[in-house]
């Protein structure tokens, strides 16, 4: 019995996997930090195009550190730095997630709204220098198509988005659009 179990027991540490070393930390600066304009508990006024007012509510904006994924055990890995922003309202209903890390690991804002995904690359030009939406000009305004939208429901197909505002419009599959109240 007393052989079973030291047979078992050095099985199991020779088993074990070896952590990998890592090999670059990536963390957000305060310009990638800014690429999304939300605090938490803030309150951002909308409206929808048949005149209802609502708000998106932010429930949380914070950072978490990732571990880029490894093909075997003992691989070396990198971490970086992820922020998260999330919002919802609840009538219309929207749930809202807002993502950015180090431009060395991605460049791209990623934005996901009722599992529909969008994503800009913030090192490219905006799609428009200047741009009115619902009697209100911005400037450097970014495009975001959603390539997977289903028609045959009423889901977000495309948002214009800014640093400064954030969300400036989203334009459901309808055409029905829901705007920022600056």
């Amino acid at each position: 019995m007393k052989t079973i179990k030291s047979i078992s027991i050095a099985l199991l540490i020779g088993s074990c996997c070896p952590d990998g070393v890592e090999i670059d930390r990536l963390v957000l600066n305060e310009n990638e930090k800014k690429l999304i304009p939300y605090n938490g508990n803030e309150d951002v006024k909308m409206i929808y195009s048949n005149g209802f007012e609502f708000d998106f509510n932010t429930d949380r904006r914070a950072t978490e550190m990732h571990r880029t994924d490894t093909q075997h055990c003992g691989d070396s890995y990198s971490t970086y730095e992820l922020l998260v922003v999330e919002m919802h309202s609840e009538i219309p209903e929207f749930d809202i997630t807002l993502e950015v890390t180090p431009e060395e690991y991605s460049p791209y804002v990623n934005i996901g709204i009722n599992r529909y995904y969008f994503g800009f690359n913030s090192l490219s030009e905006p799609d428009y220098e200047d741009l009115e939406v619902n009697g209100t000009n911005f400037k450097n305004v970014y495009v975001l198509q959603n390539q997977f939208s289903d028609n045959s429901i009423i889901s977000p197909k495309e948002i214009l988005y800014n640093v400064q505002f954030g969300i400036i419009q989203i334009v459901m599959t309808n055409e029905d659009k829901v705007n920022l109240i600056p």
